[in-house]
This record gives C-alpha cells, structure tokens and sequence, in this order.
C-alpha cells in the first residue's frame, strides 16, 4: 500500500473550513501505517486531475458522497463495548446504573481485549481514526489494545479514590515506570474519574504527573443532578452508593459541601494543567466563565447526555455558548451502553453531529469542526492533520449524502443515515475503483 496513489472523485469535499470543492477531488498518497495519507491535491476535479501525480493514480468514484477528514472521538469507553446498550429509563437512578454497569463490564483479561477490539472495530466503522479512549478498571489492557490498532490518540488510565487517595495515588506511581508514555502514536493519560470518587488529593497527583511527564488529563465533570447533590450537598444516590461499599468516610466527606457547583469544585485543580472534561451538562454563567479561564477542553457526548435525560434536568447543554466563549468543544461517544440499538454497530461522531444538527439545527461547519480539529487539539494531535490541506492526512472519510438534497452538501450528509465509510486504497464493496485517469 505504500507509495501508491488514489484520486477519489466525490460530489464534494469538506473540513472544518467549509466546503472546498462540489463537486470535489482529492489525490492522495497513501501511508503506512493506514489510514493515514498524503494529500498531493485537493479541489476542483478538473485541477486535480490534471496534476502529474494523477497519470498513475487508481480512480475511485464516491458518487453521492462528501470526503472529509478522519473524525477524531474525544472520550470514548471502549472496554464496555460488549456490554452493549443498556436502558436507562425516567426515573432511573445513576447510582443504581454504575451499579449495574460495574457488575456487567468486561473482568478477565480476556474478556477486556475482546470488548477493546470490538470498539476498536466500532470505531473505524464511524471513521474515527483518533480517539480519547478511558481505560477503566485499572487495567493497561486497554492501552495495549489501542496501540496494536490503527487508532491515535490517548488512553487515560482512569484511577479512583477519595479523601485523602494514599492508596489510589501509590498504585499509580508504582504502575506508571512499567508504561511507555507514547507508542505507536498513543500517549499514557490520567483519568481521575469524577469528583464524586476521586478526591483532590488524587487531581492534585495528576497535576504533578503532568508537570513532571506531560502526562494527559481527563475527567467527568458536572455530569448529572446525582453528582451535584453530592458535592454541594453532600447528600443523595452517589452518596448511598458510595456508604454500601464501605467507601464514604469523615476523610472523604471533607472534600464535599464547599462549593456551589461541580465546576467550581474543581477550579483550582483545573487551573493547574491542560485538562480535557467530559460532559459538562451542569454549567452556569459562572462557570462558564470558570472553564474559559482554566483553558480546558471540552469533550460533550450529546446522545449520552439525551440517554440520561441531563437536559430535562439541566436544561440544553450550553455547548454553544461555550464555542463562541472560546472554550474548545470537541465530540464524543462516549460508550456504547448509552447507544440507540440500532446505531451501536458503529461508534462515529458522524452520529453525534446528525444528532445535534437535527435537534438543535447547528452548524454543519461548526460541528465537522467539532469532530475533527478541535478534537484533535483536545487530545494534542497537530490539527492540520485533520483538514484537507496539503501534505500529511491522519484519514479520509466518504459519507453518503441524502438523496433529493438541495442544499449545502454538508446538510445533505447531516441528513442522511447511512454509514461514513473509511477510505482504503483497496475500496470497499459500496465504492467504485476503476483503474487509470478520467
């Protein structure tokens, strides 16, 4: 596959700048490992086809498709993918569901790899090629798996504890000298799970971890009413869960009831590094301005947020405010419990832009942005190898367009329902290879 060359010929091509060309043609090179690129040309098919590079590139026609960048998930949950969706009712309890969810999810080696591999799977089938991945159960399997895929990104080793964490904070340190800090394009990350069940001691560990290794970070953060109730109040389900297994202690109460939201919980801690946040469906004014200052990135998971009903709590997720605010908001999946049933066979932030493209009717610009370049910048990957610009490519994405669409080509993919397909050199069934020069 190396070395060898492809003109993919579309009825338009897109980044997070815009529509570029429709109808629209890229002439690429192609890379090991895949699916990475070298784009020789971009634009009018015209311009393309005339370049030198073209006289010996395979044709491959995506009639009633728009190309774009690779899509890069910016949280994800990849060792529950076996687990599969689960429902998530009015009414339900979120304590009672991490409940339901610590039982289910994947325990032996084994069973861990497997669940790992098939969100892997997942993943290229949504044309992700770049992905914030939260390695729970303290395991590195996860991370293993990662970097033997094609994925890039981040695995965040997700870590709990309260209180005062000694525990927590030393398996850490014993853990991280037997981790490389970056294979195969996947870096070693931190992830103190919650506020709810990692204590400042532990954010305060991860912060020294990124200053003395340049570690990743991540969190949730102001994920649900259960989580609010607890660290404002110190009361409510997280709470009652947290006494039945033995782990709500005066130490752990201390850190709790000081602040009046979960963001402003954890102000300090995020101005101390570059942190990534999940979620985010809780957000005042006040808050608002709190992230902006702390510089973090946002990672919002809309159809997990729909799952468990944030918005009728919250009311809508202020994601556009926080874009225009300058806060970075990328997207992601989250896992695959949350998933519809009938789009869990693929794990895209394609599905997250027609979500919100089709209830809130947001910018298709704005939101290709979203699932490419900013998600990138969130996982600290160079953003410019998730446009279509010129020389290094991280993946080229073809999504079929609705039929009888008029309108932007953008729109007319945002409108359709079918699945975005990751280009190979050796294309799929659905794609037209032809060889030789139109």
């Amino acid at each position: 596959m190396n070395g060898s060359i492809t003109l993919f010929l579309a009825d338009a091509i897109a980044d997070e700048r815009g529509v570029l060309a429709a109808p629209g043609a890229i002439l690429a090179r192609w890379n090991d490992p895949w699916p990475s690129v070298d784009i020789i040309a971009a634009g009018d098919p015209k311009r393309v086809g005339d370049h030198d590079e073209a006289n010996r590139a395979t044709v491959c026609e995506l009639p009633g498709c728009l190309i774009t960048p690779g899509f890069v998930n910016a949280h994800a949950h990849l060792d529950l993918t076996s687990v599969g969706p689960r429902p998530f009712g009015r009414g339900a309890e979120f304590a009672h569901w991490l409940a339901d969810i610590r039982q289910r999810r994947p325990q032996t080696e084994t069973a861990i790899r497997e669940s790992v591999r098939l969100g892997v799977e997942r993943s290229l089938q949504g044309g992700v090629v770049a992905i914030g991945d939260i390695a729970g159960a303290w395991s590195v399997i996860p991370i293993d798996e990662l970097r033997n895929s094609p994925l890039k990104g981040i695995s965040f080793f997700e870590v709990f504890g309260l209180g005062e964490a000694t525990e927590a904070v030393s398996r850490l340190d014993d853990m991280l000298p037997s981790v490389d800090l970056d294979v195969n394009g996947v870096r070693f990350g931190v992830q103190p799970h919650a506020p709810y069940s990692a204590g400042i001691r532990l954010y305060e560990r991860a912060n020294s971890l990124n200053r003395e290794q340049g570690l990743a970070l991540c969190t949730h953060l102001g994920e649900s009413i259960a989580e609010s109730d607890l660290i404002v109040r110190r009361e409510g389900p997280i709470r009652s869960f947290l006494e039945s297994l033995g782990l709500w202690t005066n130490e752990a109460a201390g850190d709790f009831g000081q602040a009046p939201t979960s963001v402003a919980h954890c102000e300090r801690i995020l101005q101390g590094a570059p942190w990534l946040v999940a979620h985010v469906n809780d957000c005042s004014d006040d808050d608002l301005q709190r992230l902006r200052a702390t510089g973090a990135s946002l990672a919002y998971c809309p159809r997990a947020s729909a799952y468990f009903g944030h918005e009728r709590d919250f009311g809508p997720h202020r994601y556009r405010d926080m874009v225009a605010s300058g806060i970075p908001v990328a997207l992601g999946t989250d896992s695959v419990v949350g998933l519809p049933p009938a789009e869990s066979d693929r794990l895209s932030v394609l599905d997250e832009m027609r979500f919100l493209w089709r209830r809130d009717g947001a910018d298709p610009t704005m939101l290709l942005g979203m699932a490419t370049t900013n998600g990138a910048a969130a996982l600290g990957l160079p953003p410019d190898d998730f446009r279509l610009s010129l020389g290094a490519t991280a993946g080229l994405v073809a999504i079929p367009m609705a039929e009888k669409w008029d309108s932007d080509p953008l729109e007319a993919a945002l409108e359709s329902d079918e699945a975005p397909k990751l280009l190979r050199d050796e294309s799929g069934s659905r794609l037209t290879a032809t060889q030789g020069r139109h």
